[in-house]
C-alpha cells in the first residue's frame, strides 16, 4: 500500500510544496464551487451580472500592481541564499550588503503598492460609477455603496497582499501557502454568509476584507519581528530609485503582459454585459471563473519549483534545470488531462439540468482548450522568469489586441460563441508565439 502510494506521488509529481499549493487551490475551488452555487442561489440574473462584473473590475488591481508580486518572489528568492533560504538570521547579518538589499526590495515593495492602493482607488472608483450609471439595469440594482466597500477593500489589500509575495521569495513558501489556503476559506465563507444574509453585492467586498483582516493578524502575530527589522529605518529616496531602475527593466514587460491578459480575459464579462446583457454575462462569467481556477491549479505544479529553479540557475546547473522542468511539465499536463475530462462531463450536466440560454457545450470545449493553452504559456514564462526574463510581453500584446478588436465585430452578431472562437484563434496564436520565444531562448542560454 506505501510503495502504491509512493508511485501515485512520483506519477503526478507530488512532493511536499506542491501538495500544499495544491490543497489551497482545491479548497479555493471547493469555496469558490459554494461561492458560485449560492450566487445563482440569492442573486437573480441581472444581480449575477453585476457581481461577475464587480469581480472582473476588482480584477483591474493588476494595472496598478504592475507585476510587482512576480518580480519580488524572483528577486528576492535569489538573494535569499546568502541567508541560509529564509529571513529568520536578519539580524546578526545586518552588516552585510545582502542585508541592505533585502530591506531596500522590502520598502520598495510596501512603498510602491501602497501608493498602488491610493491611485488605484481614486481612478476606478469614480469609472465604475459611470460605467454602472450607464447601464440600463442600473435603476433595478442595489450597487452604489456596495462598489464603494469595494474599491476601499482592494485598494487595502493590494498593499498586504504584496507582503506576501515578498515572504513567498524569502524562503517561507510553504507558510505563506497554508496561510493562502486560510485566507481563501474565509474569504469565500464571508461571501456566502453575505449572500445567505441579503446583503447581495456586498458579498464581494466581503472577499477582500475578510483576507484583510487574516493577513494583518498574521503578521501581528508570525512576522512583527522581522517587520522591525525591515523598518527600523526610513525608505531612503535613493534606495527607492536603485530598486525602481533594478526592477524596472523586468517589471514593465510583466506589468504589459498582465495588462494584456486583464483585457484579454477579464474584459469579457463586462463586453458581454455590454452587448448581450446581465443574464449572458452571468452565465459566461460563472464558467470563466471556473477555467481560470483550473489554469491557477495546473500552475502549482511550476509555481512550487520556483525556489529550486533559481537555486540551481544560481548554481549553474542547467541540465538538471531543465531535467526537473520537463517532468514538471510532464506531469503536470497528466493531470490537466484528467481534470479536463472530469470538468467537461460536470459542466455538460450542469448545463443540461440549469439549461442555459447562452453558453453551450462547445463554448466549454473551446474554454478548456484555452486553459491548456494558458497553462502551455505559464510553464514557460516561469522559466524564463527564474532567469529574471520576461520575454512575452509582444506575445501578450497580440493576444489581446486579437481580442479587443474582435469582440465588438462578432459578439453582437455571434454572441458567445464569436467570443469563445475569437479567445480560441488569439489563443493559439499567442502560445505558437511564445514556444518559438521559450526554444530559442532555451537554445541561446549562458550563465
Amino acid at each position: 500500500m506505501n510503495s502504491l502510494y509512493k508511485y501515485i506521488l512520483n506519477l503526478f509529481g507530488l512532493d511536499n510544496l506542491v501538495l500544499f499549493s495544491l490543497s489551497a487551490k482545491i479548497l479555493q475551488g471547493f469555496g469558490l464551487i459554494a461561492l458560485l452555487f449560492a450566487v445563482t442561489i440569492f442573486l437573480d440574473e441581472i444581480e449575477r451580472g453585476f457581481y461577475f462584473s464587480f469581480i472582473s473590475f476588482a480584477a483591474l488591481q493588476i494595472f496598478f500592481e504592475l507585476g510587482i508580486g512576480v518580480v519580488i518572489i524572483q528577486h528576492t528568492a535569489r538573494l535569499i541564499v546568502s541567508f541560509g533560504g529564509n529571513l529568520e538570521n536578519l539580524k546578526q547579518n545586518s552588516q552585510f550588503y545582502d542585508f541592505k538589499n533585502i530591506v531596500g526590495i522590502f520598502q520598495f515593495n510596501f512603498v510602491w503598492t501602497t501608493a498602488a492602493g491610493i491611485l488605484l482607488f481614486l481612478i476606478i472608483y469614480p469609472l465604475g460609477l459611470i460605467f454602472f450609471n450607464n447601464l440600463s439595469e442600473s435603476s433595478l440594482v442595489s450597487w452604489r455603496v456596495e462598489w464603494l466597500f469595494l474599491i476601499a477593500s482592494v485598494a487595502i489589500f493590494l498593499p498586504l497582499s504584496a507582503q506576501l509575495s515578498f515572504f513567498e521569495g524569502g524562503g517561507y513558501l510553504k507558510e505563506v501557502l497554508k496561510l493562502r489556503i486560510f485566507t481563501s476559506l474565509t474569504s469565500y465563507i464571508s461571501a456566502i454568509i453575505c449572500l445567505i444574509l441579503g446583503l447581495k453585492l456586498f458579498a464581494v467586498s466581503a472577499i477582500f476584507i475578510s483576507q484583510i483582516l487574516v493577513i494583518l493578524i498574521w503578521i501581528v502575530s508570525k512576522k512583527i519581528n522581522i517587520y522591525k527589522i525591515l523598518l527600523s529605518k526610513n525608505p531612503s529616496l535613493n534606495s527607492l530609485k536603485k530598486w525602481f531602475f533594478t526592477l524596472l527593466p523586468m517589471q514593465w514587460k510583466i506589468s504589459v503582459s498582465w495588462i494584456c491578459g486583464y483585457l484579454a480575459f477579464q474584459s469579457a464579462t463586462p463586453f458581454t454585459q455590454s452587448y448581450l446583457g446581465a443574464k449572458a454575462a452571468g452565465e459566461l462569467g460563472l464558467f470563466l471563473n471556473i477555467s481560470n481556477m483550473l489554469v491557477g491549479f495546473i500552475g502549482a505544479w511550476m509555481s512550487t519549483k520556483i525556489p529550486k529553479f533559481s537555486l540551481m540557475i544560481e548554481n549553474k546547473k542547467l541540465s538538471d534545470l531543465n531535467i526537473l522542468f520537463a517532468e514538471t511539465s510532464k506531469k503536470s499536463s497528466l493531470v490537466f488531462l484528467i481534470c479536463s475530462i472530469m470538468m467537461f462531463y460536470a459542466f455538460t450536466f450542469y448545463i443540461d439540468i440549469v439549461s442555459y440560454e447562452y453558453v453551450s457545450v462547445l463554448n466549454i470545449i473551446i474554454l478548456l482548450v484555452i486553459s491548456a493553452l494558458s497553462s502551455i504559456s505559464y510553464a514557460q514564462a516561469v522559466y524564463l522568469r527564474c532567469f529574471l526574463q520576461e520575454l512575452f510581453m509582444i506575445s501578450s500584446i497580440v493576444y489581446a489586441l486579437l481580442i479587443v478588436i474582435n469582440i465588438p465585430i462578432f459578439v453582437p452578431t455571434y454572441g458567445i460563441n464569436g467570443l469563445s472562437f475569437i479567445y480560441l484563434f488569439s489563443g493559439i496564436i499567442s502560445t505558437f508565439m511564445t514556444t518559438m520565444i521559450f526554444i530559442k531562448f532555451k537554445k541561446n542560454i549562458i550563465l
